[in-house]
């Protein structure tokens, strides 16, 4: 529901952005949708499993970059710090590089 939202909204600001092609007139929004319909083979299936893919594309996208963002901390609070002071001390000429 809020997905849909959030496409219509787009598509109300891109309206003005249209191409013409084979007499249909369509928005960027449109395009890029269609792309991902049939890039995804979405366009043959139901509406009920269109939906049922999106939820699971939007849960599988929330668990990759959840898990990214943990590892992201995780590297940084383990590893920079350490390499944070051996860089500046490189540049003070306390270690030789």
């Amino acid at each position: 529901m809020l997905l849909k939202a959030i496409i219509k909204l787009l598509y109300l600001l891109n309206q003005g952005d249209t191409q013409s092609r084979g007499g249909m007139r369509r928005s960027w929004i449109d395009r890029k949708i269609h792309l991902y319909n049939v890039t995804m083979g979405l366009y043959m299936l139901d509406w009920w499993e269109r939906y049922l893919f999106n939820i699971l594309m939007i849960v599988l996208l929330w668990f990759i970059f959840y898990n990214g963002s943990r590892s992201a901390s995780e590297f940084y609070n383990s590893h920079l710090p350490h390499l944070k002071s051996r860089f500046f001390k490189a540049i003070m000429g306390n270690i030789p590089c």
